[in-house]
């Protein structure tokens, strides 16, 4: 049993590259493989990494949620105890984790959770500190002038206080990844650099009276994809020769505003649903050329929803929004055999590499 060795895709890409076998004889043997399913010797376990992962995000993140939820009572002082739990317990579950063996995932998803919950102890620690009204729910300051200031003023010591927790998420998410070596981390400073940004440019508007607009929080989204990206590529360049891959976790969630843009501009305006599939399409291709499973996954992801969306938009009869969504899965298929073509040929040139493990 210590001494079986199980072939994977991967294995046979290599082989392929090596001119060991070609490219039928690959499919062939994938094939197989497929028709004769799993050895008895080997049980399939990767159902209880799929089964730890889930129960430890659960653990990580709906208690965030529910704190998200009640920080308008004003309860800030109880934000950061919270917080301060948090942080102790999931970093000593990521520790428990990694010691026994319990899997990457699990590993990785409580140290970034970890990271995350700093938000609430830079935020809570500022509106304990510093501006106690931040925390007051909108309404109470407004209707009661429970504070003893107006509106306006409450609405920028809340997005300051928020600001704070970005900047307490990324110091959290830069540090934990530095000690503990673990890339998923790196899901969580990305994160408070998008939510900086946002918070940002509500302190400038609520300043002046005002607010975000759809076209300004598209524009917005869309920078804050760019210096994302730009972070991740520099970060992918900083450890080009580790074996840890953190750039990844930063290019997926670098990409998820621009999708989100795509959404605000086509809700606003049917007519933008061929733009942004063209940009769609541009994305995946940027994925192959980078070599970043990601953006070719959230691509085919935009391409698949973009076109129903908007007919739905549009007022567009259910026949219609049918058609839009089969239209969009065909689109998709194709992107992918196109995908799989270019690397098969790779892998035949010998210029494929095997990708790092994301949770590696």
């Amino acid at each position: 049993m210590r001494n079986q060795v199980f072939v994977q895709e991967h294995h046979l890409l290599e082989a392929v590259r090596r001119k060991v076998i070609n490219e039928t004889q690959m499919q062939e043997v994938l094939s197989i493989s497929r028709a004769m399913g799993q050895s008895a010797n080997a049980p399939d376990l990767s159902w209880l990494s799929v089964v730890q992962s889930v129960v430890v995000g659960g653990i990580a993140f709906f208690p965030a949620m529910f704190a998200l939820a009640n920080m308008h009572r004003g309860r800030a002082a109880e934000t950061v105890v919270y917080s301060i739990v948090a942080i102790v317990g999931l970093l000593g579950a990521s520790l428990l984790s990694r010691r026994y063996g319990l899997g990457k995932a699990p590993t990785g998803i409580a140290a970034a959770g970890a990271a995350l919950w700093c938000w609430g102890l830079g935020a809570g620690l500022v509106g304990t500190l510093v501006f106690p009204d931040a925390f007051r729910s909108t309404y109470e300051v407004y209707s009661y002038g429970a504070t003893g200031i107006d509106y306006r003023t409450h609405a920028v010591h809340q997005q300051l206080a928020y600001l704070a927790g970005d900047v307490a998420m990324l110091s959290g998410a830069v540090a934990i990844g530095w000690l503990s070596k673990i890339p998923a981390t790196a899901s969580a400073g990305a994160v408070a650099v998008l939510a900086a940004i946002v918070n940002m440019a509500e302190i400038y508007e609520r300043s002046n009276g005002g607010s975000v607009n759809d076209n300004e929080a598209s524009v917005m989204l869309v920078f804050a994809s760019v210096v994302i990206l730009a972070g991740a590529f520099v970060l992918q360049r900083a450890t080009r020769t580790s074996r840890f891959d953190p750039a990844f976790w930063v290019h997926t969630v670098g990409i998820l505003p621009l999708g989100i843009a795509g959404i605000i501009m086509i809700d606003r305006e049917s007519g933008m649903a061929l733009p942004w599939l063209l940009a769609a399409m541009g994305v995946i291709a940027a994925g192959v050329k980078l070599d970043r499973k990601s953006y070719i996954v959230a691509g085919c992801a935009a391409m698949l929803f973009y076109l129903p969306f908007g007919a739905a938009e549009a007022r567009a009869g259910e026949g219609a929004i049918g058609l839009a969504f089969t239209v969009g899965a065909v689109l998709v298929a194709i992107a992918v055999l196109m995908v799989r073509s270019v690397y098969m040929a790779r892998a035949a040139q010998g210029n494929n590499e095997i990708e790092q493990g994301v949770w590696a």
